[in-house]
């Protein structure tokens, strides 16, 4: 037998041999992959049980799919009140007094809903609960915004030496 055919099947069979090998590494990987993969997935599966466990209040489906979305506001509204409610109690419980402050300058005219819907009904749920509200927005809405600051020691524009002075706003 010649040398070169020696060589030669020597070179066929560890090609046959590694490419074998390498294949069943290929599929050994890919196998730890997907088991990776699956374990995962059932962490992630055990989560989502857990917060669904942990917060059974999420809107459920039917609400959602409601077009004008009239009862996931309705449901939204009887959770914040039902939130300030406890909210309350367990201020009080220490003996302090809650009190809500409504500081925007999104309002008039040009105001968003969350405004616009918004501040009434928190009003209307503190009014309801006892709490005491103070809404500040129609006086911010006066004001100049180039002089409406919430550090007076930066304040800018033609009242800068009025307010830079004073560490109270005159509203």
């Amino acid at each position: 037998m010649s040398t070169k055919k020696i060589i030669s099947g020597l070179l066929i069979l560890s090609s046959a041999l590694l490419n074998g090998c390498n294949n069943h590494e290929a599929a050994k990987k890919e196998s730890v992959q997907e088991a990776a993969k699956d374990r995962q997935d059932e962490n992630n599966k055990k989560k989502i049980d857990d917060l669904n466990h942990q917060y059974p209040k999420v809107p459920d489906d039917r609400i959602l799919e409601n077009g004008d979305g009239t009862a996931l506001y309705k449901e939204l509204k009887q959770r914040y009140k039902t939130s300030t409610a406890t909210l309350k109690q367990l201020v009080e419980a220490t003996g302090a007094k809650l009190v809500y402050v409504i500081l925007t300058p999104e309002v008039g005219k040009g105001s968003p809903n969350t405004s616009k819907y918004g501040i009434p009904f928190i009003k209307e749920t503190c009014a309801e609960l006892g709490i005491e509200c103070l809404d500040f927005s129609p006086l911010i809405a006066t004001q100049d915004p180039k002089c409406l600051h919430r550090c007076p020691g930066m304040a800018t524009g033609p009242r800068k030496a009025q307010y830079s002075s004073q560490t109270t706003w005159p509203l």
